[in-house]
């Protein structure tokens, strides 16, 4: 029988993988629920909106038939799911979820083409304190399956504008925006160490 069974980027998984992915989605599920996130599922298969992109997978339909894509992300369903059939729910609302997502092509990063996404979503928040909540819930999940180092990388303008006006003018302002915009993470460490950051 070939060996080539499988297309490129997908694979077969068996013995203790699937074991260690069974267990570390358990416990990333349960570790949401018990911070008050409600777990739900989402089909497969969706109809096409422009906001997938174009790293879906096409499903064949007949002529006059709306176009159907395999998801390559369960984000953007979530949003789907919070503004359509849990409209009406009290905001903000807490959603977890977990499932397979398939996309047309890897990347460098993550030549699979099929992998489990797991996630949570808080929806209708009015404050940053949401976003606080969600990098904390991150970083407590990554802890709770024996991750260590952990960096959370923040690419949100938001965050970098309240940190930057909670430093005072004698704090060297512009050396911390260099070495910020350097990825400098020995040299920001160096500052705290001086108290010339305070955290």
């Amino acid at each position: 029988m070939p060996r080539n069974l499988i297309p490129e980027g997908f694979r077969d998984d068996v013995s203790e993988q699937v074991l260690t992915e069974h267990k570390f989605t358990n416990e990333f599920i349960e570790h949401f629920q018990c911070h008050g996130y409600e777990l739900v599922k989402t089909p497969l298969i969706e109809f096409y909106d422009k906001s997938f992109g174009d790293n879906s997978f096409n499903i064949k339909v007949k002529k006059n038939e709306k176009r159907l894509i395999l998801r390559d992300d369960i984000t953007l369903q979530i949003a789907r799911l919070s503004f359509a059939r849990l409209s009406k729910k009290k905001r903000p609302l807490k959603l977890c979820y977990y499932g397979e997502v398939v996309r047309k092509q890897g990347s460098m990063l993550r030549p699979e083409r099929q992998f489990l996404q797991i996630g949570a979503e808080c929806i209708g928040e009015k404050n940053n304190l949401a976003d606080v909540e969600m990098m904390d819930l991150a970083y407590s999940s990554l802890k709770l399956v024996g991750i260590k180092n952990i960096f959370i990388e923040i690419s949100s303008r938001i965050f970098l504008d309240k940190f930057y006006s909670s430093i005072k003018k004698s704090q060297r302002l512009n050396d911390i925006k260099t070495l910020i915009k350097q990825k400098d993470l020995s040299g920001l460490l160096k500052l705290v160490e001086k108290k010339i950051i305070n955290i």
